[in-house]
């Protein structure tokens, strides 16, 4: 579950692989569920469409990659890897196998990095590695990243399998995959798309005009529905047999939603300029603040009070370990009991993300670093 504030300028280009070679050693409902087909105009003879060969299918998902932590063992404290992204990073994910993480940079190079040496493995260059989003798929192979376009690409190699580069497909604010990665969700200005990897065709379509910007999306644990979460509200989607787009607003002590991070069962969403009103004349500050959502009954937390401002989110799939970064530190917390568990100081934090387990963080920053974090565990 990831979010990142992203103010990079993009330029559609070719991209390009540079490091193929390995470095060293209350509620609404409307917006039904459309399909992508569109029919001609009635009373317009048209020639019927040229029948183009059909793409080549996907490579089929491989088996999930066993977590491995054992290096992790004696690490303490936060290390800093080898190399820094020119002016800034964009997004930084753990890869499934626990041990390598990807990271992109506004200097439109992605880095593929060996997490217990801290070096680069493999560099990609070109604007398709300029991505604030990005999903790896179980098996480790293959990549889902957003930005200028979407695209779906190799990690061994950086080539590209599928891509969405047409005008409506432009800037992508949030990605999802469904639980067997052979579909994806994908938001964009307007409209949201359900996408077969597998084929490279739009499944379906569904118009979001009006719904403010999409921050998150997520498949629930079964696939058959699609939960997201904007800056003006929160919806859920039935991807299977089709169904209208159930929406509600945020309550206004909820404040300025300005991130969200989405899993299968709860969505962590946070907040700026919430007014707590501790004092009795109410002229508290208004603070940053936390909340938990409940995908399945739409119960709303209340909110955790934060002394800063977050702008770089992610949780567990259960919202039990939250992590966020802010101006000046990342913040581990445990979302049951509403303690804080571990703090570092980090400057200009632009991405932060959870391993499998929450043992350790990664962490992206605007000065280009990208460094790793384990917390001790509190007392």
């Amino acid at each position: 579950m990831k979010y990142q504030i992203w103010v990079a300028t993009l330029i559609l280009a070719t991209s390009q692989c540079l490091g193929c070679e390995r470095a060293a050693p209350g509620g609404r409902e409307h917006a039904t569920l459309a399909s992508a087909s569109v029919s001609a105009k009635q009373g317009v003879a048209s020639a019927p469409p040229a029948q183009l060969p059909a793409p080549p299918l996907a490579p089929a998902p491989g088996p999930a990659l066993v977590p491995d932590l054992a290096w992790a063992k004696d690490f303490k404290g936060v290390k800093t890897l080898s190399e820094k992204h020119p002016l800034g990073v964009l997004s930084a994910v753990f890869l499934p196998d626990g041990r390598r993480a990807l990271s992109s940079g506004v200097d439109g190079v992605a880095r593929l990095w060996n997490l217990d040496t801290g070096s680069v493995q493999a560099r990609f260059s070109g604007p398709q590695f300029q991505f604030p989003h990005a999903l790896v798929t179980k098996d480790g192979q293959r990549v889902l990243s957003t930005g200028q376009t979407t695209d779906y690409w190799q990690l061994a190699n950086g080539q590209t399998i599928r891509s969405l580069t047409d005008p409506e497909y432009l800037g992508a604010s949030a990605i999802a995959l469904t639980h067997d990665e052979r579909r994806a969700a994908v938001s964009f200005a307007g409209l949201l798309v359900i996408w077969e990897l597998e084929t490279g065709t739009i499944a379906a379509k569904v118009p979001m005009t009006g719904h403010g910007t999409v921050f998150s999306l997520a498949f629930g644990p079964d696939d058959a529905e699609l939960t997201l979460v904007s800056d003006l509200e929160r919806c859920s989607l039935r991807t299977s047999g089709g169904g209208p787009l159930s929406c509600r607003g945020f309550p206004k002590a909820t404040g300025n939603i300005v991130s969200a991070g989405s899993g299968a069962r709860v969505s962590v969403l946070a907040s700026r300029d919430v007014d707590f009103a501790h004092g009795a004349d109410g002229t508290a500050p208004p603070s940053g603040a936390l909340f938990l959502w409940d995908n399945a009954t739409a119960v709303l937390s209340p909110a955790w009070q934060l002394h800063e401002h977050p702008n770089a989110l992610d949780a567990s799939e259960t919202g039990e370990v939250v992590v966020y970064g802010s101006r000046s530190a990342v913040t581990l917390w445990d979302g049951p009991r509403r303690r804080n568990l571990a703090r570092v100081s980090a400057a200009d934090v632009t991405s932060v993300a959870l391993s499998v387990g929450a043992e350790l963080v990664l962490i992206g920053q605007g000065d280009g670093s990208v460094r790793l974090w384990k917390p001790s565990k509190p007392h």
